[in-house]
């Protein structure tokens, strides 16, 4: 992420910590658990989550033009869900807030317009359609009592642990099945 985007940043390692842990969170929202390996806090920024070899779009040379269309899409979906869980726990788990700022929601979605454009050639309008969708999603997820306390808890284990294999992180979000 490059300067520009500087309210999107961590603002300590708290913060850094709830990303993560929203991140996680996206993951089993969105059943992509499996593509989880670790959170590793002492990494950097961009390597703290890290992700099975199956998450970087990677298509066998013989696919189609519309499927390999339709899997950046999906692709940039999961980025998306990524990037606004990571915000919106952040925002609305630590802080409190009930909704993500207007000034940072403009930030999140120049950010996904650049990524969209990049990573499946999508224009502003189809970027915004996706964004609008999972912001509404994520807004519904990061409000629940009980994702809150369960975010609360993956916190507290990444900043207390600093490295946590998946399988600890699903036994942790495992509550998240039965809401």
């Amino acid at each position: 992420m490059n300067s520009e985007y500087k309210s999107l940043r961590y603002a300590d390692e708290t913060d850094r910590c709830y990303g993560l842990a929203g991140m996680a969170i996206s993951l089993m929202v969105w059943d992509a658990e499996e593509m989880l390996l670790e959170i590793d806090l002492e990494a950097p920024a961009e390597e703290a989550l890290r992700l099975t070899p199956d998450f970087y779009l990677t298509l066998a040379p013989k696919t189609g033009a519309k499927a390999a269309w339709e899997a950046a899409v999906n692709h940039f979906q999961l980025i998306s869900a990524l990037t606004i869980a990571n915000i919106a726990c952040r925002h609305m788990v630590r802080h409190g807030h009930s909704m993500i700022s207007t000034a940072l929601d403009a930030d999140i979605r120049r950010f996904l317009t650049e990524e969209g454009a990049e990573i499946a050639q999508l224009e502003s309008d189809e970027v915004s359609s996706i964004y609008g969708k999972i912001l509404t999603h994520c807004i519904r997820i990061f409000r629940h009592p009980g994702v809150i306390q369960i975010a609360n808890i993956l916190t507290d284990a990444i900043r207390d642990n600093k490295k946590l294999p998946a399988t600890d992180i699903i036994e942790i979000l495992r509550p998240l099945n039965r809401m």
